[in-house]
């Protein structure tokens, strides 16, 4: 993997599906993520239900790195935004971690 982003889909592969004309997301080389230090704890608020987003927007001030959340609570897939309800604790990985992993530079 060349440089960072903090962008998701840099860390996917563009293939193109030569029989419908269309190209997708292959699998993603994603940064391994520690399981435990540089870690805070976030109770979902009501107006974060369902929308995790918001939640990067609060903490990283980058609503792009949703995906850093998603990966650091094991959440994916299509009902994946069903795990965002209010009053669940989740966590929200560091910015120095993040840092730390390359995934973002400052």
């Amino acid at each position: 993997m060349a440089e960072q982003s903090d962008n998701f889909h840099f860390y996917a592969e563009v293939i193109a599906n030569g029989d419908i004309q269309k190209e997708y997301y292959g699998p993603a080389e994603l940064p391994s993520m520690p399981i435990s230090g540089g870690f805070v704890n976030h109770t979902v608020l009501p107006e974060q239900e369902f929308r995790c987003d918001k939640i990067a927007e609060f903490y990283y001030q980058n609503s792009n790195l949703s995906w850093v959340i998603d990966l650091a609570n094991n959440f994916f897939g299509k009902d994946k935004f069903k795990a965002y309800i209010t009053g669940r604790t989740i966590k929200i990985p560091m910015l120095s971690l993040l840092r730390k992993l390359k995934i973002i530079h400052e």
